[in-house]
């Protein structure tokens, strides 16, 4: 029987990653948002929040590797242990001390965030440098 529940499970999340959905919460209700609306995904006050391109703000009960794992690196980094972006809310780049970057976003709900060090090399590589 686990078998069966283990290929049950990976079917729908195969799916679920064709699709390019995630589940989230708005208030007292759910709601499918397409990975295209997606801006940030960031630790807050312990949850997870998910910021749109429109400047919604959702909650999701998933972790950042979960959702790092759904979204893929094609359009999404992880910047720092905090926070994925998505590539179309950058903004610009500007240096930071201590070799990090400062990436300023196209939202305004959450306007700037921080790469961290050990991050920065593979970022301007995903970016294509």
């Amino acid at each position: 029987m686990n078998n069966i529940e283990n290929e049950v499970e990976q079917v729908s999340v195969t799916q679920s990653h064709e699709l390019g959905r995630l589940l989230v919460y708005h208030k007292n209700y759910l709601v499918s948002i397409t990975h295209t609306e997606i801006a940030v995904c960031m630790l807050h006050n312990r949850s997870i929040r998910i910021i749109t391109t429109s400047d919604q703000v959702f909650t999701t009960p998933r972790s950042l590797n979960e959702i790092e794992t759904k979204l893929g690196n094609r359009d999404f980094f992880r910047i720092n242990r905090n926070c994925i972006i998505a590539y179309k809310s950058i903004s610009h780049i500007e240096p930071y001390f201590g070799n990090r970057l400062v990436i300023l976003l196209r939202n305004k709900v959450l306007n700037k965030v921080i790469v961290s060090r050990p991050r920065v090399q593979a970022f301007k590589i995903w970016l294509g440098e």
